[in-house]
């Protein structure tokens, strides 16, 4: 008897506090999760959310609003429908969202979501978000700036089109590629960090990005594909990783503020009109590597002082990347193997130092 009551004793406690919290719903229907993920935005029954965020339906299924922002139940996660009117002009993504009794991690920014939303100045997307699709906040002309992810592992097609006071952009590591137009036409673009693990600098990438003047392109970069910063009239210096093989026709097409065009040993081929006009280099070095050289692909480079070509067998496509006239004053420096070619007309206009 006395070790029942002492078991009891031991027991109360414990049995009083399960019967305190063992409730699973307050008094108007709505589950009670106190362990629950801070990151969690909880729809309840009621229509409150445990963030204060204002929840409504909209009668589509699995189709719901938080604060604007229109979001989809997809499978097994949620996707980042839709901006509307009624969205801040600053919001911030949740991470995960209990929506019917289930929690779903927001993993996706669907395409066209913010489309033209002329109000929007910027945005919180959370660690978690794995994708941003294409043309996400195409033509949000006000957007300033935008930190991805680091989870996030693929971005779309011209995701930043024409955003056009977008002053910065902070980019994920492990992204490959850099897609096509992502941020064309960004005038306001000041700064953009491109990580390494980048192999690819997709079409039209960064072109008009006018006021981009410092360019370091990460180590791992193999491509930079047609037109990726033409019209960046503001550019200064550019640093080209060892690892780059590959540029496209007309990529610094119109950069005339470019001082110096040092292209790295690894480099194989220069599209046309590459580094069209360039009216501002002085200095133009031409790796021991390269093979093709594309038409034009550095005329309008009339300034040049020092022109340094490494090549270890002449290559007769070399003179259809420059203008004759426009090397009147420049050094061209060699390696003496190549003299006999380099006393040919072309260059007969050139101060010819066999000093490589």
């Amino acid at each position: 008897m006395k070790k029942y009551f002492k078991y009891l004793m031991l027991a109360l406690p414990m049995m009083l506090c399960m019967a305190a919290c063992g409730s699973d719903n307050d008094d108007n229907g709505n589950e009670i999760t106190p362990q629950e993920d801070k990151d969690v935005v909880i729809i309840n029954a009621d229509g409150t959310t445990s963030n204060g965020s204002q929840f409504s339906e909209t009668g589509e299924p699995d189709i719901f609003a938080l604060d604007g922002i229109l979001y989809k139940v997809d499978d097994d996660h949620i996707k980042v429908w839709e901006g509307t009117r009624n969205m801040p002009n600053n919001p911030v993504i949740p991470g995960k969202i209990k929506y019917k009794g289930t929690t779903y991690k927001v993993t996706v920014v669907g395409d066209n979501c913010f489309f033209n939303s002329e109000n929007l100045t910027g945005i919180t997307l959370p660690e978690g978000l794995e994708k941003i699709e294409s043309e996400a906040f195409i033509y949000c002309k006000k957007l300033k700036s935008v930190v991805i992810p680091s989870t996030v592992k693929s971005i779309g097609d011209n995701v930043f089109y024409e955003c056009r006071e977008l002053a910065s952009v902070k980019l994920p590591e492990g992204l490959e590629k850099i897609p096509q137009q992502m941020c064309y036409n960004c005038v306001s673009l000041a700064s953009i960090n491109i990580p390494e693990g980048v192999t690819t600098i997709g079409k039209y990438a960064f072109q008009g990005c006018e006021k981009l003047v410092n360019l370091s392109l990460p180590y791992g970069l193999n491509t930079i594909e047609n037109f990726a910063f033409e019209h960046c009239n503001g550019l200064e210096t550019i640093s080209f990783p060892s690892t780059l093989v590959f540029i496209g026709e007309k990529a610094f097409h119109d950069c005339p503020k470019l001082r110096e065009i040092r292209l790295p040993e690894g480099v194989k081929e220069v599209g046309t009109m590459a580094f069209y006009p360039c009216s501002s280099a002085e200095v133009i070095s031409i790796p021991s590597t390269m093979i093709h050289f594309g038409s034009a692909a550095f005329s309008g480079c009339k300034n040049i002082k020092d022109l340094y070509i490494y090549l270890k067998s002449f290559n007769t496509e070399l003179e259809g990347s420059f203008t004759a006239d426009e090397l009147k004053n420049t050094t061209v420096h060699f390696p003496p193997e190549l003299l006999m070619a380099m006393t040919r007309t072309f260059w007969s206009k050139c101060n010819l130092q066999p000093d490589l």
